[in-house]
This record gives C-alpha cells, structure tokens and sequence, in this order.
C-alpha cells in the first residue's frame, strides 16, 4: 500500500507517521505542502498514493487532490470541533477532556467525514507537552484504526451530525491576543496559568512588564509567595515570579515583542528585563518569603527534590539510585553558568 504523508512541515508528528508507517512495511513518501500548487499536484502525481495522510497542514488541500484521492486530515479535537486553534481553546477554556479526530479534506475546513475519533483525559500542561504527549499517541490510534478497516467494503466514515449526542465540539475562531490577554487584576493563579499554557510554543501570551512589551512562555504556579497582583515579587533561577489575586505565577522566558509587530528572541525572563527590573535582595534558599522587597531566591542544588516550581534541574534519591531530572523550557539548555548549574552536586554516598 502506498501512503503519501502531505504536511507544512516535517513536524514531530509527521515524522511519527512515517516511521509507524515504514516499520510496518508500508511504502512512504513525505510532500511539503507549502504554497507551491503545481510542485505539490506534480509530487501527488509522481508517487501515485492509495491513501494521503495529512499529519500537519496549516494550509487547504487543494481540490484537484482531495476529489481524486482518499485525504485524511488529522484535526485536533473532538466530534464537531472546527478551527485552527483547536487545542489552544481547550487548554484555556479548561476543558476535562479533548480528543483527536482522522477526517476527510473538503471543500470547508475540518468539515469532513470522520473516519476515526479518539478522546483522552487533559491535563494542566502546556500545549506542547499535551499535543507530543497525548495528541500523538491518540492520532497514531486513529491511524491504526483507520488503517485496520481502510479496505472494507461494509465500511462508512461518519458524516458530521451536531444532532448527534456525541458531538460536542463547535466552530472556533483562530485565537487572538486579545482573547489571550491576562488580567492581572482579575484573573485567577490557575486561568493565567492555561492562558500561557496555550500559548506555549508559539505565539506566547502578549504582555507588559515594566513598561516593555513582551510575549510571556513556561508558566507554574507558586504556592507560597503572594503580592501586589502584576508586580513582580521574586526571582529564581533566572525565573520572575509575578504576584495574582490569589497568589503567584513563575515565568521562566520571554520574548520582547520589537517593532512592525516582529518579535526578539525568547530568552530567560531576567535576560530579558536585566536592565529594567530593580536590584532583587539577595535571601537565603525560601527564607523572608513573605517580605514586600523584590527577593532573590537561591536554590540549593545539593538538597534533592523541586524546591520550587520553575527549578529546571534536580535529583532523587531512592535507595542507593539518584534520578537527575533536567525538563528544560523547549528541550534546551544554556551555556551561563547560571543555566548549566554548575553548582549541583550529588552526594558521593548516592554512587557506590
């Protein structure tokens, strides 16, 4: 059977597809769909596909492909969801459950037969973790079990009803920052938190801190420290913490936003406000928490566990084991002092 993978991008779940696909011995080609109809009409032509899958389109198929071809498009969502910010809604609109559909190109978006529907539990994550986490492994379901039945001549996809009971979804518009907004004076620790959490990756949530435009990345929430609601009360491995009405949020990067709407690079959060933020007061590890002054708080790499929310490195100990842990903001590490942490060190009784 001949596959042909149609996406904007050789994503993570494009490259999922393709070995799922290779390994079990299907014969698969990748086309970048990237605006060029006729160089993508020509690939289409070339390979001669039995089926098309596409895993990561952020632009219409176009109609001579999907009306001669078997297209299906992985969509997001639930029965019935439609739109481009499919998981962005749901992260911040907190919803217990969310879903992947496999369903067919057509003239309107996300309007076409589904030929598979899986669902899964959410969690208070950030988008990125919840779309390579569960995203993914509920549309590989979808493609297995599309593929299980793709030959069957009793089979029918299922046309889009709303009258149904299990569509639950609707039409959604693409998010915008101003429906991302925060507003520190209202909005809660938790409804914050989702709002940054839907945004991670791209495009972040657009805000200002002392006076300078930024777009706001890697959010947790503080359980301890609390303030004057948009001030920032604290700073911890490069991370400030900003104070809610009902408490306080770690920010661990973000991205100045410059002119003509063009934005800098995302960099820890006192990269970024170095020259802005008043001269933090140095503290011993979580000590005078409670104090009004901006505080400096060092972690103590040696002690083992998370001594607060944003500390990107720490360790375990289970018996004569130690469990390094390193969930670095988009998987990378930086080469100051400060972010490699050089300053960790695990007791020589953990290695015998």
């Amino acid at each position: 059977m001949r596959i042909l993978l149609i996406s904007s991008a050789f994503s993570g779940l494009t490259q999922r597809f393709y070995t799922e696909l290779d390994d079990a011995g299907f014969l698969v080609s990748v086309e970048l769909h990237q605006g060029d109809m006729e160089q993508l009409l020509e690939g289409v032509l070339l390979f001669k596909p039995d089926l098309i899958l596409c895993p990561f389109l952020t632009r219409h198929l176009p109609e001579e492909i999907y009306e001669n071809y078997t297209c299906l498009i992985v969509h997001p969502g639930i029965k019935g969801d439609r739109g481009p910010s499919s998981l962005d809604w749901a992260i911040q609109n907190g919803v217990p459950e969310w879903g992947v559909s496999l369903l067919e190109a057509a003239d309107e978006m996300d309007a076409g037969d589904i030929w598979a529907n899986k669902t899964f539990p959410m969690r208070q994550t950030t988008k990125s973790s919840l779309f390579y986490q569960e995203v993914t492994q509920a549309a590989v379901d979808c493609l297995w079990e599309v593929l299980s039945y793709f030959d069957a001549p009793d089979f029918k996809p299922d046309v889009q009803d709303y009258s149904k009971p299990d569509y639950k979804g609707k039409t959604l518009p693409s998010m915008k920052q101003a429906d991302r907004a925060i507003n520190w004076k209202t909005h809660k620790t938790d409804d914050i938190l989702r709002r940054i959490n839907a945004a991670d990756g791209r495009p972040g949530v657009l805000d200002e801190i002392y006076g300078k435009p930024v777009f706001l990345f890697n959010a947790h929430k503080e359980s301890h420290l609390t303030g004057k609601a948009g001030e920032v009360i604290a700073t911890a491995n490069h991370a400030i913490c900003r104070a809610t009405v009902d408490g306080a949020i770690w920010i661990g990067h973000l991205q100045p936003k410059l002119e003509s709407d063009a934005k800098g690079i995302k960099l820890p959060a006192t990269f970024v406000l170095n020259d802005l933020m008043p001269k933090a007061a140095a503290t011993s590890v979580l000590k005078n928490l409670f104090s009004k002054a901006i505080k400096h708080i060092e972690i103590d790499y040696t002690q083992p566990g998370r001594q607060l929310p944003c500390q990107e490195v720490w360790y375990e100990q289970e018996a004569d084991a130690a469990y390094l842990y390193f969930p670095f903001h988009n998987g990378a590490m930086g080469t100051g002092p400060g972010q490699t942490h050089k300053n960790v060190r695990l007791k020589k009784s953990l290695f015998p």
